[in-house]
């Protein structure tokens, strides 16, 4: 007779240790998930201890060395651009504004 896999055909035994281990994957899941909202949280809180003479809409995310930075695009120095990742905003922010007349 064949009779189809199903886990309660399982010994408990058996049971038990299919149970925790797809737990513990989700768990593990859980866990990583977890640790990067924290990390994202604490990245858009830091506005308020880095920046707090800076209006919001002005300031933007940047990269230095593959970690995200706040930069407030009127106080950018271009003297630090080789510190930053390379970015299009970057490269525009750098170039000499034309006098409209």
């Amino acid at each position: 007779m064949n009779i189809p896999f199903l886990i309660r055909n399982l010994p408990i035994e058996k049971r038990d240790k299919y149970y925790i281990l797809k737990y513990k994957n989700e768990i593990k899941k859980i866990k990583n998930q977890n640790y990067i909202l924290n990390q994202d949280i604490k990245f858009y809180k830091s506005i308020f201890k880095n920046h707090f003479n800076s209006v919001v809409y002005n300031l933007r995310i940047k990269y230095k060395n593959g970690e995200r930075v706040w930069i407030d695009k009127l106080k950018f120095n271009p003297y630090e651009y080789n510190d930053y990742d390379e970015d299009e905003e970057l490269k525009e922010w750098t170039k000499p504004i034309k006098c409209e007349r």
